[in-house]
This record gives C-alpha cells, sequence and structure tokens, in this order.
C-alpha cells in the first residue's frame, strides 16, 4: 500500500484526492484533511458538518492521522524488506 503525503504541506498524510486539468492533461493531487478544509474543498465541509464536528475535535482528528504517518511508514519498509 502505497501512503502518500499531502501536496500542499507535504507532512501530513493524503486523504483527499483532487484530479485537475492542467493544459489538457489529468493531474491527480492529494491533500490532508486540514488543507483540504483550508482549501474549501466542498466534501470535507459536508463530511464535518454531518459529523457534528466542531474545529477542536476536526484539528485533533488530522493530528491524530498525521501521528500514523510515521508507523506506516515504518510497516512499509518492514514489508518491503520481507520482500
Amino acid at each position: 500500500m502505497l501512503i502518500k503525503k499531502c501536496s500542499r504541506c507535504k507532512t501530513r498524510v493524503a486523504v483527499i484526492y483532487v484530479t485537475k486539468n492542467e493544459f489538457g492533461r489529468a493531474i491527480s493531487e492529494g491533500y490532508c484533511l486540514k488543507c483540504a478544509k483550508e482549501l474549501g474543498i466542498k466534501p470535507v465541509d459536508d463530511i464535518i458538518k454531518r459529523m457534528g464536528m466542531s474545529e477542536e475535535e476536526f484539528d485533533a482528528m488530522s493530528e491524530e492521522m498525521s501521528e500514523l504517518m510515521p508507523q506506516l511508514d515504518e510497516n512499509e519498509e518492514e514489508n518491503d524488506e520481507g520482500r
């Protein structure tokens, strides 16, 4: 499984993917929840509203997902070594 980092902040795990058309080419970008929210990507706002999350709860969830990133990277390296 390939885990990608956010195209914008380059630190948190990308969970929202957007495909843009630039100069006739499809460009796929992945964003973490925090950056996707800051960019105003509509589905993220809808999800937050439906879940009834506060700003603090959203930030906490985003940080928890980011903390998992090093663990996922370590597991990926272990799997690569075992092949």
